[in-house]
């Protein structure tokens, strides 16, 4: 059940892509409003987060110190960004390769997370307060069902399982470099 309901929102996480891409409504602002409602009340992510981490990409797309989905995080795309990995990191990115999709069950909250902390620090969201109201709204939400149907051990382990199942692996493109 976890599982799909992962599938199922990142479908509505497509929805929302697309929409921001202008490709479902006539209108820029229609699309804008799906988007959004997609985004914030149905995903749980930050529209405004999306629409400029996605700009950047398509500005960018897999170049090196431009792209933000290449930017060093805990999987490394490039040997230089595995080299100054420490602690724990670096035990992780030496084995990132078999560690790959335990390490996306935390992808998904990864991304929730980053969406949140913009809302908070970047100097100009648009629609800042109306984002941060819908999110909390659909996370608090979607807790209470979580808790209230199931037991706290199965509730944690329906959230990790979602969360897994919700980022999609091939949107994480190889950079423009070789690795060794």
């Amino acid at each position: 059940m976890a599982g799909a309901l992962g599938i199922l929102l990142t479908q509505f996480a497509f929805l929302a892509h697309e929409a921001a891409h202008r490709q479902i409504l006539s209108s820029a602002k229609t699309n804008d409003k799906l988007g959004r409602l997609l985004a914030n009340g149905v995903v749980g992510i930050s529209y405004q987060w999306w629409m400029n981490k996605h700009n950047k990409h398509h500005a960018t797309p897999n170049t090196v110190g431009k792209d933000p989905d290449i930017e060093w995080d805990t999987i490394s795309f490039q040997p230089a960004d595995a080299q100054r990995q420490k602690g724990l990191l670096k035990w992780i990115t030496e084995r990132q390769g078999y560690l790959f999709f335990p390490l996306l069950t935390l992808e998904g909250l990864n991304l929730h997370f980053q969406s949140i902390k913009y809302l908070f620090v970047a100097k100009r969201v648009k629609n800042r307060s109306r984002e941060i109201t819908v999110i909390v709204l659909r996370v608090a939400i979607y807790l209470a069902l979580i808790f209230a149907f199931l037991p706290i051990g199965m509730a944690f382990a329906f959230i990790g399982v979602h969360c897994g199942w919700q980022p999609d692996p091939s949107r994480r493109p190889a950079a423009h470099a070789a690795w060794p």
